[in-house]
């Protein structure tokens, strides 16, 4: 116990004990808690974190980094396509360390008009690669199948079309490793089946124009002949 002085009046102060002092901490503590924006909160929550175990944050983080690196994979695998077909000839040529002269030869092996239409087909075909989530560059003989089906069904496209495009893409991806996936075949017996179909189309087609035309000459056929008997 302290004395002070106030005015004349001398007047005993209690002086807190250490259990007093302890309730204050805790009272203190107590007014603290119902701050949220008192910044020893974030010291609290700061010594609670670091008492956690150190294995445990470790592998918490390991796992946050594979998975922010699996999410950048997969949003970047789709944006390392090329967008041309000469890209993809000249990146293959790269890859075997042909020179810059030698892939230019090659690039001006064919005439603009052809490489206009390829680059063309091979846009359609990578887009629609990517909407599958197929790599364009090394696609199995049954998703070539799928895409020549997918022109053959759903484009409506004539066969000379689809034959073309079987043809670019077996040039294109002669230069990888995926040069034998058009020669499947499944993939020739696949265009035969088309044909097949094209020409029992088109079979009844001219059956059925010839049917029209027979009964037309019939008509006429008949028609004269009733003006033959009228004019007896």
């Amino acid at each position: 116990m302290r004395f002070r002085s106030i005015g004349t009046d001398w007047t005993p102060t209690p002086t807190p004990t250490h259990s007093d002092s302890s309730n204050i901490g805790e009272n203190r503590s107590e007014f603290v808690s119902h701050n949220p924006d008192c910044p020893l909160l974030a010291q609290e929550s700061l010594v609670q974190r670091s008492s956690q175990s150190p294995m445990r944050l470790s592998l918490e983080t390991s796992s946050q980094i594979r998975s922010s690196v699996s999410k950048r994979q997969t949003t970047c695998g789709s944006t390392n396509v090329p967008l041309t077909r000469l890209a993809v000839i000249r990146q293959s040529l790269q890859k075997k360390r042909f020179s810059v002269r030698a892939s230019t030869l090659v690039d001006s092996a064919r005439r603009k008009s052809t490489r206009a239409v390829y680059d063309a087909r091979w846009k359609i075909f990578s887009n629609w690669c990517i909407r599958g989530k197929i790599d364009p560059l090394n696609p199995s003989s049954r998703r070539i199948a799928d895409f020549l089906i997918y022109l053959f069904d759903d484009k409506k496209l004539s066969l000379s079309y689809i034959k073309g495009y079987r043809l670019m893409i077996s040039h294109t991806l002669a230069f990888s490793k995926s040069s034998q996936v058009c020669a499947d075949p499944a993939i020739s017996e696949l265009i035969r089946a088309m044909e097949l179909n094209v020409l029992f189309l088109g079979q009844l087609l001219l059956n059925g124009i010839w049917l029209v035309f027979l009964i037309l000459l019939l008509r006429l056929h008949i028609s004269l002949w009733i003006k033959l008997l009228y004019s007896f």
